[in-house]
């Protein structure tokens, strides 16, 4: 399998309240995340990053689009597309159907990280890091890292997205899209 998601024309609308207007969060995103790769996803507050995510945790209903991941299409494999992702959201929050100890044994083929070092001093990082490039290289999970902090996507992705106003901006190899970047960037 060359992609661990894909995600074609993932669109979500949040409805309005009668005080404010309907919002568009995602706005026919297309993505791909390569298998076995440590993928960037980066963009300001607001951009539809956690939106995604959520969509792809079956945590949020997407308005349209399709998502698969490994291989199963939520639409028609809800079950297994949800078991083959497993997302660690910034504040921890233990599902009331499984112990701890049962969370802690579910091994998903993806693995997001949504901001996981915000707030974490210097070798709690280090610590972190350490333990997702073993689960990558020694498992081969496909890890899914959200992040406001580009030196940390930088040092620890193959690829990365960045998405702005629930569109995709630019997606490329690390090194190319570094790059393109001055030295005063």
């Amino acid at each position: 399998m060359t992609n661990a998601i894909e995600i074609e024309g993932l669109r979500k609308v949040y409805a309005g309240d009668g005080k404010s207007p309907p919002k568009e969060a995602l706005k026919g995103l297309d993505l791909t995340i390569p298998t076995g790769s440590i993928f960037g996803l980066l963009g300001p507050n607001g951009a539809g990053k956690s939106t995604t995510i959520n969509i792809m945790a079956g945590l949020v209903r997407k308005t349209a689009g399709k998502v698969r991941i490994w291989g199963f299409d939520q639409d028609v494999n809800p079950r297994q597309s949800r078991a083959a992702i497993g997302v660690m959201p910034q504040e921890l929050n233990l599902d009331p159907f499984f112990s701890p100890a049962d969370a802690l044994e579910h091994h998903p083929q993806v693995l997001v990280l949504d901001e996981p070092t915000a707030g974490v001093d210097i070798e709690l990082r280090q610590m972190l890091w350490r333990n997702v490039r073993r689960l990558n290289q020694e498992r081969g999970t496909t890890i899914i890292l959200t992040t406001h902090y580009l030196e940390e996507a930088q040092e620890m992705c193959d690829e990365i997205a960045i998405v702005a106003n629930g569109e995709l901006v630019i997606r490329d190899k690390t090194v190319n899209l570094l790059s393109r970047l001055d030295a005063k960037t």
